[in-house]
């Protein structure tokens, strides 16, 4: 099935099928069936389809309104997602991909790491929310 997102094109189960699978082929210590990998999926995805809109993210990856929110809401008290952009997607950009830096954009994404003082404040906890 073939949606359009924006001004992008995608067939969402097999590039949904594409992100999971590689996040599952990554050594990131985290099993299938661990909360962790639906907030990658999450992060991985929009920066992948350049977008951080929490509905068409709710489409894309099946997972609820109040769990992308979560996740959103983090993103944006600590300035990586403005608006409709993720500004700090540089960790996927020109066919590189740094673990380093997605890991702790997941960390932050989960509430446990903060790039400013006040996102502790209004952190959410989507990891209570699992899909």
């Amino acid at each position: 099935m073939s949606r359009v997102l924006g001004n992008e094109e995608y067939n969402r189960p097999s590039t949904l099928r594409v992100v999971k699978t590689f996040i599952e082929s990554m050594a990131f210590d985290v099993a299938a069936e661990d909360p962790m990998v639906a907030v990658m999926v999450v992060v991985f995805s929009a920066a992948l389809l350049r977008i951080t809109n929490i509905n068409a993210l709710c489409v894309f990856t099946g997972y609820s309104h109040q769990f992308v929110s979560a996740i959103a809401d983090n993103m944006q008290s600590n300035d990586l997602w403005r608006g409709e952009n993720y500004e700090a997607s540089y960790w996927l950009r020109d066919r590189a991909f740094d673990e380093h830096e997605f890991l702790e954009q997941v960390d932050v994404a989960c509430g446990t790491v903060f790039c400013r003082d006040q996102a502790y404040e209004t952190r959410s906890d989507p990891l209570n929310l699992v899909p």
